[in-house]
């Protein structure tokens, strides 16, 4: 008598593939995720975090405020996003974000990766070197809806970090949004396109060995409560202290040691600033309002 064998088996490993055949052809779906948050936890690094609803794959978007508002208005928002599918179950890091943007978020939930989701809530915050937390949001108000501009002029109340300087030793180099409306640079940053603009050198030149700039000061310039006009005096004093041991901000490294810095007074509106290390042709960027060294007088601080 002849036995028969694998009828199980094969009759088991059909079933399978025809289970798997109909979870392909008909996916599981998933509910929105919910209570999309969205916080600063590093200098250009957002946490997005929600609630886990039991999808395989999360979607997380992201977008500059100006980059969704003109997709919203071509009729496709979506288009405006960045996105990256991660199969962390409540949160993810987007990382190397511009400083002071206002940026959108959107998670969504699918059963595979670069497979249809459903998106959830939205969050919005202002990216920031500060530990800050956004709030959840519907969805961002159509361009159309906006209501009319209520005033031209914004009232902010902002703490610096000292009474005796407006100098930023305490934070970030690039935590300047206090000393914007108080203090002035030397070379300030075009709002507009980001180049470079006199404040408060009118010129500056570079030697051609790339270790020497050289600053010619704007005449005229008043310090507030009586502390006499700005001269070389106070740009020697302001870098001098940005370099002291004690500074603390983050980028005071720079200007102190790699490639380090010392200023030499030529007259009351000049100074060339030596470069210790090595040539640095960008020296111009990290002493502008990109990053910011502030100005203080040395009059008021002695």
């Amino acid at each position: 008598m002849r036995k028969i064998v694998g009828k199980g088996p094969i009759i088991a490993a059909l079933a399978i593939l025809a289970a798997l055949t109909m979870a392909a052809v008909n996916p599981q779906s998933y509910g929105a995720p919910t209570n999309v948050m969205v916080s600063n936890v590093a200098e250009g690094h957002v946490l997005v975090q929600w609630v886990y609803d039991g999808a395989p794959i999360h979607r997380v978007g992201w977008t500059q405020e100006t980059d969704l508002r003109t997709a919203q208005a071509e009729g496709d928002w979506l288009e405006a996003f960045h996105f990256s599918d991660t199969r962390r179950d409540t949160d993810y890091t987007v990382k190397h974000l511009p400083n002071g943007q206002l940026y959108w978020f959107i998670v969504g939930a699918g059963p595979e990766r670069f497979g249809p989701v459903e998106w959830g809530n939205w969050a919005n915050i202002v990216t920031s070197a500060v530990s800050t937390t956004g709030q959840p949001i519907t969805e961002p108000v159509p361009v159309e809806e906006q209501g009319a501009l209520a005033t031209n002029r914004l009232i902010a109340v902002l703490d610096p970090p000292s009474f005796e300087s407006m100098l930023d030793c305490e934070v970030t180099g690039s935590g300047v949004v206090n000393y914007r409306m108080s203090a002035e640079f030397m070379v300030d940053a075009g709002r507009f396109d980001g180049s470079y603009e006199p404040m408060l050198a009118t010129e500056w030149a570079i030697t051609p060995d790339g270790r020497t700039w050289n600053f010619k000061l704007r005449q005229g310039v008043q310090w507030h409560d009586d502390w006499g006009e700005f001269t070389a005096r106070d740009a020697k004093h302001s870098l001098d202290y940005y370099t002291n041991p004690e500074c603390r901000a983050s980028y005071s490294d720079y200007f102190r040691s790699d490639p380090g810095s010392e200023v030499e007074i030529v007259n009351d509106y000049e100074v060339n600033i030596h470069i210790q290390r090595r040539p640095a042709v960008d020296f111009v960027y990290w002493f502008s309002g990109y990053r910011g060294v502030p100005i203080s007088s040395a009059a008021q601080w002695n």
